[in-house]
């Protein structure tokens, strides 16, 4: 299955949770909003916990860094 959109989950339990489907220590990746606004990017509304974005420039992108 190819996705259409970028999936975002709105809190970083809801992340993991989902990212733990495919591993079992995956790696959650911020989203600087504002910045991805200005540069562009629209968001959409999936359902309560999920939005949507065609793309997302690297500009916009960080890695959560866990407390072990």
């Amino acid at each position: 299955m190819q996705r259409l959109y970028v999936h975002l989950a709105e809190t970083v339990e809801q992340a993991t949770a989902v990212g733990k489907r495919k591993d079992k220590h995956p790696v959650v990746l911020t989203i600087a909003t504002e910045v991805a606004q200005s540069l562009g990017v629209v968001f959409y509304r999936a359902d309560s916990a999920i939005w949507l974005a065609d793309s997302i420039p690297a500009a916009a992108v960080g890695i959560l860094i866990a407390n072990e």
